[in-house]
């Protein structure tokens, strides 16, 4: 992440924050169109994980590179006649029986979203998945419509809540014009309704600047409690 620090994609406060997040195991959406950056930031914080954690990544076609040891590639692979195919779905079972510290999504596309949400909900932590949106509403939005075409009876409210306890961080990266990647937004997903998400913004580019709204995450007490070091400063 710093590397990203050195090149303006982001602040060192969002740096610091990421890092908090990462330590603190939340599970983070990295979001941005083709070709944003997501994959680079992806990395950058898997790579960023506590020495000694085992990182398992899963891709359709392998573009991370993560700069550490302790890291188990899987990509997906087409059918031919001697060999079934293995696409994203398969992967996560695989990854998911490695029982890895670390889980890394390349790109969330079909149907991998719905048992990939349910594992956030219920006994992964930590994990880092790209998704394609720009912006916190928008790919959560996607998210959930890709995991209700698994199950088409399934109530919509009830995915919804779902994904939005998936997730508590979402970045949203854009490349600019010039090749330039920056971090335009961090928000924290709060809940949802019965039409959208609920999230709160905590940094943002605007401007030209990267700005702190000052509101901190609620998870913060709870870091606290913990002995999780979270300097709250980095909001002001």
């Amino acid at each position: 992440i710093s590397d990203d620090v050195s090149q303006n994609a982001l602040s060192g406060g969002m740096a610091d924050f990421l890092a908090t997040c990462v330590t603190a195991r939340r599970n983070i959406l990295v979001c941005g169109g083709p070709g944003s950056g997501k994959t680079s930031l992806v990395a950058g914080l898997a790579a960023s994980s506590p020495a000694g954690e085992r990182v398992v990544s899963i891709e359709e076609v392998a573009e991370l590179s993560i700069q550490r040891d302790e890291w188990i590639q899987l990509e997906t692979r087409a059918g031919t006649g001697k060999n079934t195919s293995i696409d994203l779905g398969h992967l996560l079972e695989t990854a998911l029986r490695l029982v890895p510290d670390r889980l890394v999504v390349g790109e969330v596309r079909g149907r991998e979203a719905l048992p990939l949400v349910s594992s956030l909900c219920t006994s992964v932590d930590g994990a880092v998945v790209a998704m394609t949106g720009e912006g916190a509403t928008p790919a959560l939005n996607r998210l959930a419509t890709l995991s209700r075409i698994a199950t088409p009876a399934a109530n919509d409210g009830a995915i919804r809540e779902l994904v939005a306890q998936a997730f508590e961080i979402v970045i949203h990266v854009t490349r600019w014009s010039d090749g330039t990647i920056r971090v335009l937004s961090i928000e924290e997903v709060v809940g949802c309704t019965d039409s959208t998400f609920d999230t709160q913004m905590l940094f943002q580019f605007r401007d030209g600047n990267f700005i702190a709204t000052g509101t901190v995450p609620r998870f913060y007490a709870e870091l606290e409690a913990r002995g999780i070091p979270a300097d709250q400063a980095v909001f002001r």
